[in-house]
């Protein structure tokens, strides 16, 4: 009977592996030297104008290295349920944020400046359209950076991740792909990660997904067209770093 459980047991952890590859956390990733970076290309997305009240807004196309300054301030119960500029249903009780003109997906740490609080939330949405406002959060975000009750409060933006690169954004609609490095269910190990890739390949991206009810960060790098050359890189980091890259198609 305990060979039995024993066997169960491994087959469960084994279907579990199957179920998450390409997205469970690594525990562990050191640098070697310096990884390669042949065939790596900027990604960006295309940007678009849009109006509100009388005023035009044009989205980055590429938001690597952005920072901003200025008031964040929240929405709740007016807006709960309702379609965000990117189609989802906002939920107060969430962790997303309305940006004027940051790409959809794009992943901010938002820090209040009074107390030193931070949180990295998803942008899904547009606004908030106030003198002076650069950000809107949910309810949960608030909440967690302490200004509830204010309404508003005085915050830095720095964007540390991305979703990828639009479709459209690559001649002819071919195929374009990334190597996945590792995911975490933790935002901060996975930018950790990350930044200590950076100025060694580039684009780093850190890129949220839902899998089973569980949210992973996976961190990708580059940005390749041609899968040949993302396989070369792939065996030339998988010598210089401990782990295993993949190569995972963007679209």
């Amino acid at each position: 009977m305990a060979h039995k459980k024993f066997f169960f047991a491994v087959l469960g952890l084994v279907l579990v592996a199957f179920a998450l590859q390409g997205c469970a956390p690594r525990p562990s990733f050191q640098k070697k030297r310096k990884p390669a970076t042949a065939g790596a290309k900027k990604p960006t997305r295309p940007s678009h104008t849009y109006k509100v009240m009388g005023k035009h807004y044009t989205t980055l196309a590429n938001a690597d290295g952005f920072r901003q300054t200025g008031l964040a301030s929240w929405y709740g119960d007016k807006f709960h349920g309702r379609t965000t500029a990117n189609g989802e249903t906002y939920d107060m009780y969430g962790r997303t944020a309305a940006h004027k003109t940051l790409p959809f997906d794009t992943m901010v740490r938002v820090t209040n400046l009074d107390s030193g609080q931070s949180i990295v939330t998803r942008i899904n949405d547009r606004g908030p359209f106030h003198e002076g406002r650069i950000i809107d959060l949910t309810r949960t975000h608030a909440d967690e950076l302490s200004f509830r009750d204010r309404g508003t409060v005085r915050v830095s933006l720095e964007v540390v991740g991305g979703a990828g690169v639009s479709a459209a954004s690559v001649p002819g609609g071919q195929k374009a792909y990334a190597l996945q490095v590792g995911a975490f269910t933790s935002v901060d190990n996975a930018q950790k990660l990350a930044d200590s890739l950076r100025g060694d390949i580039e684009p780093v991206r850190v890129v949220m997904a839902l899998v089973n009810g569980v949210t992973f960060y996976r961190v990708r790098v580059g940005y390749y067209t041609d899968r040949d050359v993302a396989e070369e890189d792939r065996g030339k980091l998988d010598e210089d770093l401990e782990a295993t890259p993949i190569i995972v198609t963007l679209h």
